[in-house]
């Protein structure tokens, strides 16, 4: 008896690939860092309620300041290419760079399915006194659209993480 073998292709788009939290790097040594919280959310279309979460509020407005009178501003002084900063501005008024995140400019890459652009950024930050520890809240972004970087078409897909940070 002869079998038969019928092949084909089928072409399914790709399982969800959320992107890893968006994590600080050159904190002390003595200081951790703690997801305490992430949101996955995916679009296609930036009008959509599921483009947003409130997770991003989380850590935004509220107190900048620490038990000991310092405060914490987004931003930075003379920081590596690509990178977004926590700065601390002690009590006597003098600024510091107190958490970096690397690799946050936005890229476009072309792929076979469209050009896709990659970002990360640090969305907001609050000062808890009550546990003495720096809430921010980081995005990172995988956003799909039909055509190439150069010659952008519609929106395909976005996913994003966001992730609620403990800095203590």
């Amino acid at each position: 008896m002869k079998y038969l073998l019928f092949a084909f292709s089928v072409s399914l788009p790709l399982l969800a690939q959320y992107p890893a939290p968006a994590l600080l790097t050159g904190l002390g040594p003595r200081v951790n860092q703690d997801v305490i919280k992430t949101a996955f959310l995916s679009c296609a279309d930036p009008r959509a309620a599921s483009c947003y979460s409130d997770l991003i509020r989380a850590a935004d407005g509220g107190n900048k300041y620490d038990n000991r009178g310092n405060l914490y501003l987004s931003g930075g002084t003379n920081l590596p290419p690509s990178t977004q900063a926590i700065q601390i501005m002690d009590s006597t008024g003098q600024f510091s760079n107190f958490a970096l995140l690397t690799d946050a400019n936005v890229n476009c890459s072309d792929t076979s399915t469209g050009a896709v652009y990659t970002g990360k950024n640090i969305a907001g930050l609050a000062y808890n006194l009550g546990v003495n520890a720096l809430f921010v809240v980081t995005t990172s972004t995988i956003s799909q659209y039909t055509g190439t970087c150069s010659l952008l078409g519609p929106l395909v897909s976005m996913y994003q993480t966001v992730a609620l940070l403990r800095i203590r």
